[in-house]
C-alpha cells in the first residue's frame, strides 16, 4: 500500500509538472504562430487601405457594423448584375460600314466621331447602333438562360445598351453634366467660398483639405457633406439594394478623398485614382485574411473566425488602418490585412519548425526531471506515513509507549503530533479503565464483606438481630448510592439524562441548600456559611440536578476540612470564556490538593489519597458527577488549590 501511495504521488507530481510544461509549450507555440499569422507588412497595409472606403460606406449607410458578413467577399457583378460583354465594338462598326479597322481608324482621326464617319459614307448611325446591340444579344440571352437576368431585365439591358452604343458613336457627355461640379458646389458652400475662389486657391498648389484647415473646418466635415448629399440621392431611389448603395458610397468616399486631398494625416490615407478598380474585382484573394475591429479594438469580423470577439492589443491595432465616421469626426474602428502563413520563406518556416521541436524536447526533458524530483519528494512525504503505520501496529500489539518523532510544523508534523496525543490518551484511558475496574471491585467488595461479617456475628450470637439489621442496612445504602451514581454517569455518557430547565433564583436556591447542609457541618465541627450576595438575574437550570452538584461539592469540602475549619459558599455574576454567567464557589481552608492531582480530581474513581478510608475519602464519583451535570447545563466546573491552604471549587452557569 505504501509503495502504491508513493508511486501515486510520484505519478501525480510528474503528471502535473509535465502537463504544465506541455500546456505552456502549446500556448507558446499557439501564441507565436498566431502572432505570425497576423503579421502585417507594408504590402498588406496597403491592401487594408483599399478596404477602407467600402467599410466606411457600410458603416455610414447602416449606422453601425451590422451586415459585414458577405460584404467583403462579394463582387461588383454580384451586386449590380453587370453583364460583361465579349465583342469588340470597333470591329462591329467597321464591318457595318464595309471597312477594315485600319481604314476606320484613319478616317475617324480626321472626324469628330464615329457617327460623323458613318454620315460621311451615307450610313445611318442607327444602323451601327443596332449592329452593336445585335452583336451583344447572345451575351444577354445567355444571362437570361442562366438566371442572371429576367426577361424584363434583359429588355432594360438592351435599352441601356442602345444608349451606351450611342455614346460610343458620338462624343461622351460634357463634364458639366457629371457629378463632380455638384461636389464643387458642396465644397464651396461648406468653405463659404465661391467656386472660382476654390479653383484659384487649389491652382496655386493648396489642397481643399488645407483650405478647410485654414478656415477652421475639419476636412472630414467636407467629406461628410458630400457623403450625405449622395446618401440622400441614394435614398431617393427605390430600386437599389443595401449592397448597391454601400458599393456606390464606397466609390464616392474614394473619389471624395482624392478630391479633398491627402494632407490630412492618417484620417485620409492616400488612395490613388488608379486604385479604384479594386471595387470591380473580388475583394479577398485566396489565403488573404482581414480583421475589422470596433473603436475599442474588439474584433467584429475575421474571415477565419479564430479571433472573433477578441480584443487586440494596442501594438497590433497600430499596424492597421483606422476607419472613420465623418459625421461625428471620430474613429469607429480599424481594418487589418495580414500577410498570412504564405508570406514566410523557407528559412522562416524552418525556424518555426525548429522552435516547435525544441519546445517538445524541452518538455520531455523537464518531464523526466520532474519525475526524479517527484521521487525524492514522495519519499520524504511517505516516510512519516511509513513510520505512522509501523507505530500503529506496535500500538495495536500492546506497546503503549510507542511515540513518533515530530520533525516539522507542517501537516506531516501535525499528523505525528496527533498520533502521539492519541497514543497518550489511549494509554491514559487504559490506566483509568484499569483503575475503574479495581475501584468498582473494591467499592462492591467492601460492603459485601461487611454484610457477610455482620451475618456471621449474628449467627454466632455476637450481636442482636436489630444491631445486625442496622449495620447491614447501612452497607446496602452505600451499594445503592454507588449504583445510583454509576447509573447517573452512564446516562450522561449516553446522552439520555433528562434535565428539567426552569428559571431559577440561584442565590435563593444556594442559600436553601447551604441551610440543609449546615447541621451536618456543625456535627463534624466545621463552620458552613454563605456569603451575602446582591440580587442576581434568573438562570435556566434544573434545581434537582443542581442540588446534586452543590451537595457533592459541600460533602467533598466537609471530608477534607479539619475540625474547626470553615467552608464558604458564594454566588456572583461573572464572565467565563467571553460569556456572561453566574458563578458559584465553594471554598474551604482544608488540606488542599497537590498540583499533580488537580487535573484528575474530576476523573471517575479518582481519589487524591488512595490510602484514605473510603468512608472519609469517598467513592471518587461525586466530582465526576458535578462535572457532567454542569457541562449539561452549558457551563464549566474547575478547581484551584494550594496544598495546606485549602481548595476553591467553581462552577459557572451561562445566562
Amino acid at each position: 500500500m505504501l509503495r502504491s501511495l508513493r508511486s501515486r504521488l510520484i505519478g501525480a507530481f510528474g503528471l502535473v509538472v509535465l502537463l504544465m510544461i506541455l500546456l505552456s509549450g502549446a500556448l507558446s507555440i499557439w501564441a507565436m504562430t498566431s502572432r505570425f499569422d497576423i503579421l502585417v507588412t507594408e504590402e498588406s497595409r496597403q491592401r487594408a487601405r483599399e478596404f477602407v472606403p467600402l467599410l466606411e460606406a457600410s458603416y455610414a449607410h447602416r449606422g453601425g457594423w451590422s451586415g459585414l458578413d458577405g460584404l467583403l467577399t462579394t463582387t461588383v457583378s454580384e451586386v449590380f448584375d453587370v453583364i460583361w460583354y465579349d465583342t469588340e465594338w470597333w470591329g462591329v462598326v467597321a464591318t457595318a460600314m464595309g471597312l477594315d479597322n485600319q481604314t476606320l481608324a484613319e478616317e475617324a482621326e480626321d472626324a469628330d466621331s464615329l457617327a460623323a464617319v458613318a454620315e460621311a459614307r451615307g450610313v445611318d448611325p442607327d444602323v451601327l447602333i443596332q449592329a452593336i446591340v445585335e452583336s451583344e444579344r447572345p451575351s444577354i440571352d445567355a444571362a437570361v438562360a442562366s438566371g442572371q437576368l429576367t426577361p424584363n431585365q434583359a429588355e432594360d439591358e438592351l435599352t441601356s445598351l442602345e444608349e451606351n452604343a450611342g455614346f460610343y458613336l458620338w462624343d461622351p457627355p460634357p463634364v458639366e453634366d457629371s457629378m463632380l461640379p455638384d461636389w464643387d458646389v458642396i465644397v464651396a458652400d461648406e468653405l463659404n467660398m465661391s467656386q472660382d475662389e476654390v479653383k484659384t486657391a487649389t491652382a496655386t498648389g493648396s489642397s481643399i483639405a488645407q483650405l478647410a484647415e485654414e478656415r477652421g473646418i475639419a476636412p472630414s466635415h467636407l467629406l461628410n457633406a458630400i457623403l450625405e448629399a449622395e446618401k440622400s440621392a441614394s435614398r431617393a431611389s427605390d430600386d437599389r439594394t443595401d449592397r448597391q448603395i454601400e458599393w456606390e458610397l464606397a466609390d464616392i468616399i474614394s473619389q471624395a478623398r482624392t478630391m479633398i486631398g491627402s494632407e490630412y494625416g492618417a484620417k485620409f490615407p492616400w488612395v490613388e485614382p488608379e486604385d479604384a478598380p479594386w471595387m470591380f474585382e473580388s475583394l479577398l484573394v485566396e489565403g488573404e485574411r482581414i480583421l475589422v475591429t470596433d473603436s475599442d479594438g474588439q474584433v467584429i469580423f475575421d474571415n477565419t473566425a479564430s479571433l472573433q470577439e477578441e480584443r487586440l492589443p494596442a501594438a497590433m491595432l497600430d499596424k492597421g488602418v483606422p476607419l472613420w465616421d465623418y459625421a461625428q469626426d471620430v474613429q469607429i474602428g480599424t481594418v487589418i490585412v495580414t500577410a498570412g502563413p504564405s508570406y514566410y520563406d523557407a528559412h522562416q518556416s524552418s525556424f518555426l519548425r525548429n522552435v516547435s521541436a525544441s519546445l517538445a524536447v524541452s518538455a520531455l526533458t523537464a518531464g523526466i526531471v520532474a519525475l526524479l524530483v517527484g521521487l525524492v519528494i514522495a519519499q520524504r512525504i511517505t516516510a512519516p506515513v511509513t513510520a505512522l503505520t509501523k507505530a500503529t501496529r506496535q500500538l495495536a500489539s500492546g506497546d503503549w509507549a510507542t511515540r513518533l518523532s515530530v520533525r516539522s510544523d507542517g501537516e506531516l508534523g501535525q499528523m505525528s503530533a496527533a498520533f502521539n496525543a492519541m497514543a497518550q490518551a489511549l494509554e491514559t484511558q487504559r490506566e483509568l479503565r484499569s483503575r475503574l475496574v479495581d475501584d468498582i471491585a473494591h467499592e462492591l467488595n467492601t460492603p459485601l464483606s461487611v454484610i457477610q461479617l455482620e451475618l456471621e456475628a449474628l449467627k454466632d450470637g455476637m450481636q442482636t438481630s436489630e444491631q445486625a439489621m442496622v449495620h447491614v442496612g447501612r452497607e446496602i445504602e452505600l451499594l445503592r448510592n454507588l449504583a445510583d451514581d454509576l447509573a447517573l454517569l452512564a446516562e450522561t455518557d449516553k446522552g439520555t439524562l433528562q434535565l428539567d430547565f426552569e428559571p431559577t433564583d440561584l442565590v435563593k436556591f444556594t442559600a436553601e441548600s447551604v441551610d440543609r447542609w449546615r447541621r451536618r457541618a456543625e456535627a463534624v465541627g466545621v463552620e458552613l456559611w454563605m456569603k451575602p450576595s446582591e440580587p442576581l438575574p434568573l438562570v435556566e437550570a434544573d434545581p434537582l440536578r443542581l442540588a446534586h452538584v452543590l451537595g457533592n461539592l459541600i460533602a467533598n469540602a466537609l471530608q477534607h476540612t479539619p475540625v474547626g475549619g470553615r467552608i464558604e459558599v458564594k454566588c456572583q455574576k461573572s464572565v467565563d470564556d467571553g460569556r456572561e454567567c453566574l458563578l458559584t464557589t465553594v471554598s474551604d481552608n482544608g488540606e488542599g490538593i497537590p498540583a499533580e492531582d488537580l487535573l484528575h480530581v474530576f476523573d471517575r474513581f479518582y481519589r487524591v489519597d488512595r490510602s484514605r478510608s473510603r468512608r472519609r475519602g469517598g467513592r471518587g464519583l461525586g466530582l465526576a458527577i458535578v462535572k457532567q451535570i454542569v457541562e449539561l447545563h452549558g457551563g464549566r466546573a474547575w478547581v484551584e488549590s494550594q496544598p495546606g491552604e485549602g481548595s476553591i471549587f467553581y462552577y459557572s452557569l451561562p445566562l
